[in-house]
């Protein structure tokens, strides 16, 4: 901290202390997630995500839950920068551009 007030670079001090912890749940293969649906979860439908992703990323995984009622059903869940997109919205957008070739 000391080094960014001398540099005049306090502003960077929130980007610093999110690589800082990025990099640190890199080293514990911590994985974080944003789940996406379109009601709450059950805790049991929970546990079981993420034992899933748990599995998937060999690894723990902290995850947040969100909620978005265009989705229609489904989840989206981003992880590790990747987006697995199981959303009937999604799935629509599939068979329309399938109909419309």
């Amino acid at each position: 901290m000391q080094l960014l007030c001398e540099k005049g670079r306090i502003a960077c001090f929130d980007s610093a202390v999110a690589e800082y912890d990025s990099l640190l749940d890199a080293h514990k293969h911590i994985s974080n997630a944003r789940v996406t649906s379109v009601i709450e979860l059950t805790a049991d439908e929970k546990q079981k995500l993420t034992k899933k992703l748990e599995a998937m990323c060999n690894g723990k995984v902290n995850i947040q839950y969100f909620i978005d009622a265009t989705l229609i059903g489904g989840l989206v869940v981003e992880i590790d920068g990747k987006i697995l997109d199981g959303s009937v919205r999604y799935r629509l957008r599939d068979i329309k551009e399938v109909i419309s070739i």
